[in-house]
């Protein structure tokens, strides 16, 4: 049965809505399988490549290469895409098994889960390694932190200096330390 107006299709009929979920949950699943894969095979997250002054900065006392992405990046990565893994295969699944209740409750909890991973896979990113911020350039640090004349040197004057002018000095003096 098709509902009038036509827009109300893509939300309120039950094959649209099952063909929505599909599409976004495998979406979904590859992005974070892709952003996974791309973090902890990425030669700047692991420093193999990177050249042999830098590797050298980067080297332990033991003489093995540090990888330039925090433990706990790589932690939020391998949870991000183990997580999207497990809630792509529960939603097969539960559609294969004509949506028993435990395994339709248990894939409302793994939506949760990769959530969780997310966030904390975000909230780690924000202390970059020095290989990363070393293969990113100075350029770029520079326009992200307000130096390069954007959005952050115009409200760094706000309020007496905002979050984005104080993080604008944080960076500065980390990327001096790293010597770009």
């Amino acid at each position: 049965p098709e509902l009038h107006p036509k827009s109300r299709n893509l939300f309120e009929t039950t094959a649209t809505v099952q063909f929505n979920h599909r599409v976004l949950g495998t979406t979904t699943a590859l992005s974070a399988l892709g952003l996974a894969a791309y973090g902890l095979f990425h030669p700047a997250g692991r420093a193999s490549a990177a050249s042999k002054q830098m590797t050298r900065q980067l080297s332990n006392a033991a003489g093995a290469v540090v990888p330039s992405t925090t433990p706990q990046v790589r932690r939020g990565l391998v949870a991000l895409g183990t997580a999207a893994t497990a809630q792509m295969s529960l939603g097969i699944a539960t559609l294969l098994n004509y949506v028993p209740i435990h395994l339709a409750a248990s894939h409302q909890l793994g939506s949760l889960v990769v959530l969780t991973c997310g966030i904390y896979t975000a909230h780690s990113l924000r202390y970059a390694g020095r290989g990363v911020l070393k293969s990113v350039g100075e350029s770029a640090v520079k326009s992200v932190t307000g130096g390069g004349g954007g959005a952050g040197s115009a409200m760094s004057g706000i309020g007496g200096g905002s979050v984005i002018g104080k993080g604008s000095a944080v960076v500065s003096k980390m990327t001096n330390k790293v010597k770009l």
